[in-house]
């Protein structure tokens, strides 16, 4: 039986593919020159960009992307010879396809670790790219459109919190006036119609429950003067106003408890920021000290490594000496009593 090698069949079997790839070595030795130069003469990645991650209290990893040219796809196995080409074991490369709008841009800003805490931070004159200029401002361009995005979606979740707390008759429609003119000039339709909704609601209650008493008043005149069949109901002024007082005082005490609820749930949300900076802060005090500490060692070990050298020390009592510091063993000691939060 002869065996189907359609050209669907065979982009079939070697796996889907993609435009861009984000890729990952993990390894300390790679070169990241040599990677570099092997992409830049590649015939089918038209931009790269990617660093290596070596400040970072992980595994030493290079990190970064590739993209082809428009109209040309590569499948995950091409996309791991693109990069082996650099010298590197195809079984230390790791790729992930890159996909949706921004993707690139977005994995881009994202290796800088600018919105990373815990993370050392990588300033773009570290990156190797293919063209640097280009790739970096079309980051700044999409931070630009994210940033007016996210303005855009506090804005609303501001005019929903001055509506309410109009309707609840916290502040006032000058208030929005003085405090966010721009606000105000830009939704003003949205305020409209709200100062004191429910003062004035309760008022409209009152005044439909006078209106109804009064046609009540009417309908047992009339019957009266017409020798009514059944007698009319005598109404209890005292009763009524007494039912409308127990009714407003049940609102307000609702109101209050509904403010005190919340102020209490902010408290606590407080209570939570603060615990949780208090957290982070630690974090980033041991984290500093790691690597203060491994900077200390590394310098001692280069010390007792001369003073060797000058003393004509071999290899066993260099090793022995390195064991032996007191120095050293202090450092180490404390590294390893700084136990990740």
């Amino acid at each position: 039986m002869t065996k189907n090698t359609s050209q669907k069949r065979v982009s079939r079997y070697r796996g889907r593919r993609h435009r861009a790839y984000k890729f990952e070595v993990r390894s300390a030795f790679v070169s990241r020159e040599r990677l570099h130069a092997a992409l830049r003469v590649s015939g089918t990645v038209e931009e790269h960009l990617f660093t290596g991650h070596y400040r970072d209290d992980t595994e030493r990893h290079v990190q970064g992307y590739l993209r082809t040219a428009r109209g040309s796809k590569l499948t995950e196995r091409e996309a791991v010879a693109r990069i082996a080409a650099g010298g590197i074991p195809p079984e230390l490369i790791r790729v992930v396809p890159l996909a949706g709008r921004n993707a690139v841009e977005a994995f881009a800003h994202y290796l800088t670790h600018v919105d990373e805490m815990l993370q050392a931070r990588y300033h773009r004159e570290e990156f190797f790219a293919s063209d640097p200029e280009g790739i970096w401002a079309r980051v700044d361009a999409w931070l630009g459109r994210k940033a007016r995005a996210d303005e855009k979606s506090d804005t609303e979740a501001l005019v929903e919190r001055l509506r309410q707390r109009l309707m609840d008759g916290e502040i006032a429609l000058h208030d929005v006036q003085l405090d966010y003119p721009k606000l105000w000039a830009a939704y003003r339709g949205r305020f409209s119609g709200l100062e004191n909704v429910r003062e004035n609601a309760r008022k409209l209650r009152e005044e439909a429950e006078e209106l109804r008493e009064y046609q009540r008043r009417e309908q047992a005149r009339k019957a009266a003067a017409d020798g009514p069949a059944v007698p009319a109901v005598p109404v209890d002024d005292e009763a009524r106003e007494h039912r409308a007082c127990e009714r407003r005082e049940t609102e307000d005490r609702a109101l209050a408890e509904s403010a005190e609820r919340r102020a209490r749930e902010d408290r606590e949300r407080e209570a939570r920021d603060r615990e949780h900076d208090a957290r982070i802060d630690a974090r980033v005090r041991q984290l500093d000290r790691r690597q203060e500490l491994r900077k200390l060692m590394d310098a001692r070990e280069v010390e007792l490594r001369m003073q060797a050298e000058h003393d004509g020390l071999d290899a066993e009592a260099l090793e022995d000496l390195l064991l032996d510091d007191e120095t050293l063993n202090q450092y180490d000691a404390e590294l390893n009593a700084l136990v990740p939060m």
